[in-house]
């Protein structure tokens, strides 16, 4: 196989909106920038995702469609192309938690990124879970005529008034019918929909970063440690979005981009160990 070298000022891994941002962030400081995307296309929005890509290619952003991971700590490895650069930002973002005890199956038993694709509605839904994401998908369900059940162990405050709250926690499914599927409350309560979506929290896409290859490791949850500089344990590697476990969603994402490119990891090491001394 033919390898080709490449050297960049910064390396994206991920076309989340974190990573297209600092993309065009350092593309109009007249920095050289490689946005390694997933080798198949964004699922949510293909048109989208092409429109981005055909801009990122006019600022003059070289992206990969490879599933892109780490060779060391500065280089990264996209399909044949080895890719180096003195600063990395990893902003892959995150996907759904699928817990063994329910069966998934693309179809009645689904998680909360699914639920985006569907192209026809049931008639029935059950939601197991109560965060942002679901009860957003939940009230939004409701809007569209469908009958939403809501499990979960609070009632969140911003619920529609149309959609039947269970509380309890979710255990499993069992597929009944061809038509039908049936979930588990914790407390040997059933309760029977055309669909169920799963959404048990999320986790970073990580696994298949080769991480240890950069001296990295993700947390139980898949994201990575990021200090108050968005630097990882690694000084010239960072952590964009969701995939970062300290990332604050009411920072402001330009600002932070602006920090990352601008800092000097020399400075901040040091900063750190006077911190500690």
């Amino acid at each position: 196989m033919t390898t080709h070298r490449r050297k960049y000022d910064l390396i994206i891994l991920g076309d989340t909106t974190e990573g297209i941002a600092a993309a065009f962030a350092a593309a109009k400081m007249s920095l050289h920038v490689a946005l390694v995307a997933e080798s198949k296309p964004n699922q949510h929005s293909p048109v989208l995702a092409t429109l981005f890509h055909q801009k990122l290619a006019l600022e003059g952003i070289d992206t990969y469609h490879e599933d892109g991971y780490f060779l060391n700590s500065n280089i990264v490895v996209a399909g044949e192309h080895l890719l180096h650069a003195e600063k990395i930002i990893i902003a892959t973002g995150t996907i759904s938690h699928r817990p063994a005890s329910f069966s998934f199956d693309g179809k009645q038993v689904i998680d909360i990124d699914e639920a985006l694709t569907m192209k026809t509605l049931p008639s029935t839904m059950v939601i197991a879970g109560d965060d942002c994401f679901g009860i957003a998908a939940a009230n939004q369900l409701a809007k569209r005529g469908v009958d939403v059940t809501l499990i979960a162990l609070e009632c969140p405050q911003d619920l529609s008034a149309n959609i039947t709250f269970k509380q309890g926690e979710a255990i499993g499914t069992e597929t009944t019918t061809e038509s039908h599927v049936k979930i588990q409350l914790a407390n040997g309560e059933e309760i029977t929909a055309e669909m169920i979506v799963v959404n048990a929290g999320r986790l970073g896409k990580t696994d298949s970063l080769n991480l240890a290859a950069a001296d990295l490791m993700a947390d139980d949850c898949g994201r990575l440690w990021c200090n108050s500089d968005y630097q990882t344990w690694e000084p010239s590697i960072y952590g964009l979005g969701d995939v970062a476990g300290l990332w604050d969603k009411q920072d402001d994402l330009q600002t932070v981009i602006q920090q990352i490119l601008t800092t000097d990891e020399n400075e901040v090491v040091s900063r750190q160990l006077l911190a500690v001394s």
